[in-house]
């Protein structure tokens, strides 16, 4: 019961903000994106929102070989344009400091090191 309340106030507000979930621009047959093996659950409970859904050109759940987390990973691949002046004076160089415990017991320096040498490349394309 919920978990039927939780889905109508996040349908709710995905609708009254205007957002478009990722998962339904671009269906797949992916029944998931929570995965525990040693409990035997599994769940759609993770969202990718989009606002402007003409940036979005795909989106997936991945299922890696190596995963740190119960969650599975999503991708989104947009469209976007960066100025060439640069970050204005209202824009932050500095990372925020995280506020909120960690939800997950992952090893995240190997997370961290997995995560980089996969991005980097695309990056360097």
């Amino acid at each position: 019961m919920v978990m039927i309340r939780l889905l109508s106030v996040l349908t709710l507000f995905i609708n009254e903000c205007f957002f478009s979930r990722c998962d339904q621009l671009f269906p797949r047959l992916t029944a998931f994106t929570y995965f525990n093996s040693t409990l035997g659950q599994q769940s759609y409970i993770d969202y990718l929102l989009a606002s402007t859904t003409t940036i979005v050109n795909d989106f997936a759940v991945l299922d890696p070989d190596i995963n740190f987390s119960d969650h599975l990973q999503m991708v989104a691949s947009c469209l976007y344009s960066v100025s060439r002046s640069g970050c204005n004076s209202t824009c932050s160089k500095s990372l925020p400091l995280q506020q909120y415990p960690r939800s997950d017991k992952g090893d995240r320096v190997a997370y961290y090191g997995y995560t980089r040498d996969n991005l980097v490349p695309l990056f360097q394309n």
